[in-house]
């Protein structure tokens, strides 16, 4: 336990240099953060959290929005997790934000390394290099909640290979979605399970999600008109199917229910727990609407999955796709040439999905689990 504490220290305090370094002169200055922490505040104060975003920001002294903004879009639990903070004056509060994000993503990097490779130094110097990608570094400049987006990522991963039972696994869920919508798509490893079962892990999740909208005051009707409102502005600057199309409103979220039902297929006929939770995060950045720059963190589990899968398979062309995604992702991210961005996020994205059906390919390859064999019921039902 002591060397793996130190090992984490070492990847947490290289991170942070790396990515204090790159960030240099700021130009996000916690933009994102902003929104959740102005919310915070309003919620302590006994006020609704979700006001309109330029009177709150003049009302608390803090500078106008660099983007046009009526509202905080993002759910429930992004505005929960900034509550910590939401005490102190804001440079001190992204400070320490920043801080929990660089430590929390250490520790997702050796817990995934545990899970699905081997821990060591080594290891350890590898994520420590992650404080110089673009979603990493220009993702906390920003203020984006790197560290948990990744987190969250390895435990839902993680509750699928070893199911905790429909409750926990609902909560769980909902949790989540209610954190960024985009992890709904793991939903789909369970479709092998009893159906009571999901219909208990199902109801868990619907009260879990009404439940957190409600301490916040929010309906979820008020949140969908806002997402429906910042898609349509926000959607031309993503690298997704939807982003580089222009897809907005239903017609974007088409490709990403595709990509739902895709992986329930693919879990229904056999294919592996962890092969479906890789392509459901890796398709779903490539067809979700609002897949922004930074939630590319949310594939650090899955590139310490498949870098340990194609070692052990001794697979070349996987691993070249991936050494091509991460270099293709490193270039930062600038407010100039949108669309050749756009385009070259979607690329990385799509070699990276590539690979793992290169990598997954064949029932063998694939792990595909026999006809007949046993199917695992979530354990406390």
């Amino acid at each position: 336990m002591t060397a793996v504490f130190a090992r984490g220290l070492w990847t947490a305090a290289l991170m942070g240099g790396l990515a204090l370094i790159c960030i240099g002169r700021s130009a996000g200055h916690g933009d994102d953060f902003i929104q959740d922490y102005l919310g915070a505040r309003l919620l302590l104060a006994g006020e609704s959290p979700y006001q309109d975003m330029a009177t709150t920001r003049e009302r608390f002294g803090l500078p106008p929005t660099l983007l046009p903004l009526p509202r905080n879009p993002h759910p429930p639990v992004a505005v929960l997790l900034a509550l910590p903070m939401a005490g102190l004056p804001f440079d001190q509060a992204f400070l320490a934000y920043e801080v929990v994000q660089i430590a929390v993503l250490s520790w997702t990097w050796g817990a995934a390394c545990r899970t699905f490779g081997r821990d060591g130094w080594g290891a350890a110097t590898a994520g420590g290099l992650l404080g110089v990608w673009t979603p990493v570094w220009q993702g906390l400049d920003w203020g984006q909640p790197v560290g948990f987006v990744a987190l969250t990522a390895l435990l839902l991963w993680r509750a699928a290979r070893k199911p905790v039972g429909p409750v926990p696994a609902g909560v769980g869920l909902a949790a989540a979605c209610c954190f960024r919508p985009f992890y709904v798509a793991l939903a789909a490893t369970a479709v092998r399970w009893p159906p009571r079962a999901i219909l208990v892990a199902a109801v868990a999740a619907a009260a879990t999600a009404f439940a957190l909208f409600a301490v916040v005051g929010l309906s979820v009707a008020d949140w969908l008109r806002t997402g429906a409102e910042v898609g349509r502005i926000y959607v031309g600057q993503c690298g997704s199917v939807p982003g580089v199309f222009g897809w907005t409103g239903l017609t974007g979220m088409w490709g990403y229910a595709v990509v739902v039902v895709g992986v329930g297929v693919a879990r229904w006929r056999g294919t592996s727990v962890d092969a479906c939770a890789a392509a459901a995060m890796v398709f779903g950045l490539i067809s979700y609407p609002l897949a922004w720059f930074h939630y590319d963190v949310q594939l650090v589990p899955v590139l310490v999955w498949f870098v340990a899968t194609a070692h052990g398979k001794q697979a070349t062309v996987p691993l070249l796709l991936a050494a091509v995604y991460v270099a293709a992702r490193s270039v930062p991210n600038m407010q100039t040439h949108v669309v050749e961005q756009q385009w070259l996020q979607l690329g990385a994205r799509a070699l990276l999905a590539v690979g793992v059906l290169l990598l997954c390919g064949g029932r063998e390859r694939m792990g595909i689990e026999p006809t007949g064999s046993v199917v695992h019921t979530p354990r406390q039902f």
